[in-house]
């Protein structure tokens, strides 16, 4: 139980990094899209923010699963809760870049 409790933990973080780049890229294009007038690659990230988008939406639920199926201990759940907050920003960052 312990072993699962670990690999939805590592699948928490690593959603997140993958939400990360994926904002981080939003960005990038974003600037690029508008200091080139690329008027495909602002489509594009009009696009990737429905990505992001899915996957603030991940988070929380396997956030809020590991939340009230497994009561992490104090480290896990500060782990848990900041992941939920980060997301959110990080689906903000993905609006404005749009």
């Amino acid at each position: 139980m312990a072993r699962q409790f670990d690999q939805e933990l590592s699948e928490l973080r690593d959603k997140l990094l993958a939400m990360a780049s994926h904002a981080e890229g939003s960005v990038q294009n974003a600037v690029r899209a508008l200091t080139d007038r690329n008027d495909d690659l602002a489509q594009e990230v009009i696009t990737a923010d429905s990505v992001i988008d899915r996957y603030e939406i991940e988070m929380d639920e396997l956030a809020v699963r590991l939340l009230a199926l497994k009561a992490p201990v104090a480290s896990d759940l500060r782990l848990i809760t900041v992941a939920m907050k980060i997301s959110h920003d990080l689906e903000r960052v993905g609006d404005e870049s749009t």
